[in-house]
């Protein structure tokens, strides 16, 4: 830990550490199971989720070994802040505990988030006896506690006003969350401060800004850098630019430039990939395969534990692993499209990117079909390989049209449609019939190609 903070120091970086209580707290009890609140912990859980582990607010000893650790911890941590998590307790624990109970009955406590707070307030004195300034997740919001206390909202921005509102300093992290596998673009408009904030110049003082959050359940040494990056800079372009500043485009042209840069000093979020990639095609040409992840994303984080149910036993080696959230192709392709569909000196050459970029997805279709019929690590991919030709056949045709001022055929849109709708089930876990854990990244641009040649333009 002092090698980690004296790494950051030497990079103006500053080392806020969390330990999170009183909830989050199964390794601690797994060790000292005398200040929990009495579930048998005999292990760490192979699966994730909330844990229901918690320590115990009644129990002297637990402040003794806080004042403890907090004091190791605060020579190891010099910055002013140290989180202490207070998130997702839900508190059964001391319900079901008949001597955590009758404290909370004793002291006049209703819910056991009356037991938190009690639990804080004596935490507070700790801290500051250490020089620290506590730091927390919404959870800790309580009137019991000072104003000078820091809540980072991961609920939400209503969350986060309602604590400036009542005096409290907060940063927002609701919206940066980088495992939601979002686009760059929607946490770059995603501001602490919204233009349209009810919130009086007063109350805006104390938000401090943002932070980014990735959690590593569905990460390794292999892929976490191309979850980090390119987006955390989209991110920090955001923390760092004015309100105003909502220019997409110019934010994805220094994202590119950077996003190379990264790559040259060492970071692996293209190489990591394309390396997953190889590895996934075996001994077949990994073109085909290249090709297909090019234009796919990964599920969200909650759409994937949903459907896969990943736990520290799972391999992450699959698909879903080697493509990343919003790929270089879902901007390319919407910028081509609205070339092609727009006429003028740029249609031409759009179109015939387009007419490549198709020609491909219907060559790659019948690789990937049988890859998918032999690979069990693509297996899960089958339909979306075999509506990857469809996809290009759909954008070849629409082309065509355009080409020629023609209106197609009766029902051409009809069922070029239904392919559409198809593929966008496929993407999507809450339709039921996803099939894999990616989802096409192009498809609304696919769909304003088809309905322009549906027009006859």
């Amino acid at each position: 830990m002092r090698h980690i903070v004296a790494y950051a120091r030497d990079r103006g970086i500053r080392v806020v550490p969390e330990f999170d209580m009183p909830g989050h707290s199964t390794s601690w009890l797994l060790a000292y199971p005398e200040i929990g609140a009495g579930q048998e912990i005999n292990a760490l859980p192979q699966t994730f989720g909330v844990p229901e582990a918690e320590l115990d607010p009644s129990n002297e000893k637990l402040y003794k070994m806080l004042d403890g650790l907090i004091g190791e911890m605060a020579a190891i941590f010099p910055d002013a802040y140290f989180h202490i998590g207070g998130d997702e307790v839900a508190g059964r624990g001391w319900l079901k505990n008949p001597k955590i109970k009758a404290f909370m009955d004793k002291k006049g406590f209703q819910k056991p988030a009356d037991l938190q707070a009690y639990f804080n307030q004596r935490l507070l004195p700790i801290l500051t006896k250490h020089g620290k300034k506590m730091m927390g997740w919404d959870e800790i919001l309580n009137p019991a506690l000072p104003k000078d206390i820091v809540v980072q909202s991961w609920r939400g921005q209503a969350s986060l006003d309602k604590g400036a509102e009542e005096g409290y300093v907060g940063l927002l992290s609701h919206g940066y969350y980088l495992d939601a596998e979002q686009t760059s673009e929607q946490m770059f408009l995603v501001d602490p401060i919204p233009a349209d904030t009810k919130l009086s110049a007063e109350a805006q003082k104390r938000i401090l800004g943002g932070e980014a959050c990735m959690w590593a359940e569905q990460i390794n040494p292999e892929t976490v850098d191309s979850r980090i990056w390119p987006r955390t800079l989209a991110i920090a372009e955001r923390f760092w630019s004015q309100q105003s500043d909502r220019d997409i485009a110019d934010m994805y042209r220094r994202l590119r430039i950077t996003s190379l840069e990264l790559e040259d000093v060492g970071i692996t979020h293209i190489s990591g990939p394309q390396k997953l990639l190889r590895n996934l095609a075996g001994r077949e040409n990994p073109e085909a395969l290249e090709v297909f992840a090019s234009v796919l994303e990964p599920m969200s984080f909650h759409d994937r534990y949903k459907a896969q149910h990943p736990d520290r036993l799972t391999s992450l080696n699959q698909l879903v692993d080697a493509v990343v959230a919003d790929p270089p192709s879902r901007q390319e392709i919407a910028s081509e499209v609205d070339a092609a569909v727009g006429g003028g000196p740029a249609a031409k050459a759009a179109r015939l990117d387009l007419t490549a970029r198709f020609t491909a997805w219907q060559q790659a279709a019948p690789e990937l079909q049988a890859m998918a019929a032999t690979s069990p690590r693509l297996s899960d991919e089958a339909e979306q390989a075999r509506q990857f030709g469809s996809l290009g056949t759909v954008g070849l045709e629409s082309l065509a049209f355009l080409e020629a001022h023609a209106a197609p055929p009766s029902g051409w849109k009809e069922a070029q449609t239904a392919l559409l709708d198809a593929a966008e089930k496929s993407s999507d876990p809450a339709s039921g019939m996803a099939s894999g854990l990616v989802k096409f990244d192009f498809l609304p641009a696919l769909r304003r190609l088809m309905e322009a040649a549906a027009k006859g333009k």
